[in-house]
């Protein structure tokens, strides 16, 4: 039923042909369910995604070009958003804009909409255009300065005012170093949308496919494992009597691949495979004596990493066995090739019976885990980290995944367990640690330095579970080409000043500091707030209100939908005189408590 199931999906799905008005793939975009969907898995990309609550292509277009580091700094994706869900309104210089920039809600977001403008606005021809939207982008001083003159020229030629051409064209000035190129972006969309339809219609399909593909990266493969539990979907440990070499799809679940293993290539899968067609493995010696080809190691690696737990004896007894085993198996195939078991007859039970199975008892569970996270690169049948799941669940602590989408320099606590350690010796002969902090779901770079390595060294230590307390760091990536980066994620970094080790008990201080972090946060956004629930009708009649009392103390709407809340700043032009002066009006319009001053 399973294969027959692959092979419908396979044959009835065109991906060019996919619904584009598909509300089960918008849904799970706006949720921001989009790990391994292409271009918006990022932490920060999933966060715009989830205030956007795309309804159509073109707002993937637009999301694609917009997450870019020019874009992101000038504040465009805020403004696209606020402008999409009407908390800012969307203005045009000139009614002959409103056709170019109405499906961007007036942000000049594509290359291809500056060229339009100066078609329409300047009388350009297309190629002019394309000149001028090149000598925008390098910003050259004396370069600007003629083409305004050509472009304000030509415009009042065309019946527009010099004053509002000049400002068109500041416009234009404005976002052309930003705009990115829209046939790019609808190709880079396009797929992101085919990703996401498949991976809501066929989880199980999709995700095994996702993990297949990042089977080299073990950090990403935790990842995905990870995102198919919250999927509900389990993902097996690998067996030799189901595995294939990639990640399956298996009536219970996603089965990991053999060519995960480390020390398994693909010589000894096909020789498993092969054998394997003349039905299931009972036992190791029934396993010895069919399949050639493979080595100790192999065997040792098969065994370790769970992928002969199903004989039902435990991986010590296994391992203890192992040479008896072989060396049956490897006697038994020469007797089969000579010809001795056929020409008398003789059955395994009668005269070529294998050994006794020596019983060991099962080793330790952290060297099972070890073991496992040496051949496999994550832990499978369990985690060192599972027994503090409710203490990394709890608000105090940051997970590791979220923190590219957190503001740099600012305190923050991690918890985990030290993947890897690497101590060195100062200028000033003292000793200092770097370490890999990992969690359920992502791993960070910690640096220690001397001062707090003297204080916590004792809880510096490879595999110690800790919590830690640090500043911190961003590091941009190195970009190439901002056209074809398609990751743009900071890299977080975190530099302890506090190490405790993994228990509830070191948790008060941690909730103690979050709570003045928020405190510290409400300070910054200091004016008149608004709550305003599921992006309402009433936004209009607010803006009324708020524009008849114009002034200087600034203003947030705090846009509820559902269990999301936004926080945005409105445009200064809509900033109020005082809360007393629109107090009234507000909640005799949404309600008391609508309404407050920080």
């Amino acid at each position: 039923d399973r294969r027959q199931r692959q092979m419908c999906i396979r044959d009835s799905i065109d991906p060019l042909k996919l619904p584009l008005d598909d509300s089960k793939t918008y849904e799970l975009l706006q949720q921001g369910r989009t790990a391994g969907v292409f271009q918006f898995e990022s932490p920060g990309i999933t966060r715009y995604l989830t205030q956007l609550k795309p309804e159509c292509l073109e707002d993937l277009i637009a999301m694609n070009a917009l997450y870019r580091p020019g874009p992101l700094k000038g504040g465009m994706v805020e403004d696209f958003i606020k402008r999409k869900h009407g908390i800012t309104k969307t203005v045009y210089l000139h009614p002959s804009l409103k056709p170019i920039l109405k499906d961007t809600y007036g942000v000049i977001v594509y290359q291809e909409q500056v060229m339009q403008i100066a078609s329409e606005i300047g009388g350009y021809s297309l190629g002019e255009a394309d000149l001028l939207r090149r000598a925008m982008g390098k910003k050259k001083a004396s370069l600007m300065a003629e083409q305004r003159a050509i472009f304000t020229d030509r415009a009042v030629k065309r019946g527009i005012e010099g004053k509002l051409a000049a400002e068109i064209f500041d416009l234009m000035e404005a976002f052309a170093s930003y705009g990115f190129n829209k046939s790019h972006s609808a190709c880079y969309a396009w797929v992101a949308y085919q990703t996401a339809y498949l991976k809501a219609h066929y989880p199980q399909e999709y995700m095994a496919a996702v993990l297949t593909s990042v089977m080299g990266n073990s950090e990403k493969v935790s990842f995905f494992i990870k995102e198919c539990k919250d999927m509900g979907i389990t993902v097996l440990p690998p067996d030799v009597n189901e595995s294939d070499e990639a990640f399956t799809v298996t009536d219970k679940g996603i089965r990991f691949g053999l060519a995960a293993i480390k020390n398994v290539g693909a010589g000894p899968i096909a020789m498993i495979k092969k054998a394997r067609e003349s039905g299931r493995f009972t036992d190791l010696y029934d396993f010895c004596c069919r399949v050639e080809g493979v080595n100790r190691k192999v065997l040792e690696s098969l065994v370790l990493s769970g992928s002969m737990d199903g004989f039902g004896q435990t991986r010590a007894t296994l391992l203890q066995n192992l040479d008896s085993c072989m060396e049956f198996g490897s006697c038994r195939r020469t007797q089969e090739r000579s010809g001795q078991l056929s020409l008398f007859d003789v059955s395994a039970d009668e005269g070529f019976s294998a050994p006794e199975i020596k019983k060991a008892p099962e080793l330790e569970s952290k060297t099972l885990l070890s073991a496992e996270k040496e051949l496999l690169g994550l832990y499978v049948s369990d985690h060192p980290l599972n027994r503090f799941k409710d203490i990394l669940e709890n608000e105090a602590l940051c997970p590791i995944r979220q923190l590219s989408a957190l503001e740099k320099n600012q305190r923050v606590a991690v918890a985990g367990i030290i993947d890897s350690l690497e101590k060195k010796v100062t200028k000033n002969n003292q000793l200092m640690a770097f370490l890999k902090l990992e969690d359920l779901g992502g791993s960070v770079q910690v640096a220690v330095f001397p001062k707090t390595y003297e204080q916590f060294s004792s809880l510096i230590i490879q595999d110690g579970t800790v919590i830690i307390l640090g500043k911190l760091e961003l590091e941009e990536p190195f970009i190439k080409d901002e056209e074809e980066e398609s990751e743009l994620e900071l890299v977080p970094k975190i530099i302890a000043d506090t190490i405790a080790t993994l228990t509830e008990a070191n948790l008060p201080k941690m909730k103690k500091y979050k709570k003045a972090e928020e405190k510290k946060s409400e300070r910054i956004l200091r004016g008149v707030h608004v709550k305003v629930e599921n992006g309402s009708s009433s936004l209009e009649k607010l803006r009324q209100i708020i524009s008849n009392a114009p002034g200087e103390e600034p203003l947030y709407i705090h846009a509820q939908t559902g269990i999301q809340s936004t926080v945005m700043r409105v445009d200064s032009r809509y900033f109020v005189e005082s809360l007393d002066k629109v107090k009234e009006d507000v909640e005799m319009l949404l309600g008391g408590g609508s309404i407050w001053t920080v």
